[in-house]
């Protein structure tokens, strides 16, 4: 789980808890996909699933006024702000996903 923030010239700014679903880099012209890297700031884009804080502690990746869509987007590598480890201390259900203290204290410093 990744944390990203949208720049402010685009929709204010806002920070969401996003996950990974691929990474790609770019090659000439083309944006080839690969299972690893060892810098983030390689990669030309990331698609991820997005979650946005529903209430306190809970994300989900459904939009609040649409919640019959999912939250999906391409964000270039260089709008992640903190990386916060795998999933283990996430609990997901449904959609949904209830964040530990300790990563809701990360969220809320940003």
């Amino acid at each position: 789980m990744l944390l990203w923030k949208i720049p402010p010239n685009v929709v204010g700014s806002k920070i969401y808890l996003v996950q990974f679903l691929a990474m790609y880099h770019k090659i000439s012209n083309y944006h080839s996909y690969i299972d690893n890297t060892s810098c983030i700031d390689s990669l030309s884009y990331i698609s991820v699933c997005v979650y946005t804080e529903q209430i306190p502690n809970i994300f989900g990746c459904f939009p609040v006024d649409e919640p019959k869509y999912v939250l999906f987007s391409h964000i270039p590598s260089h709008s992640i702000i903190y990386y916060l480890g795998n999933c283990e201390t996430f609990t997901e259900n449904m959609g949904f996903l209830i964040v530990g203290k300790k990563e809701m204290a990360i969220y809320k410093f940003f």
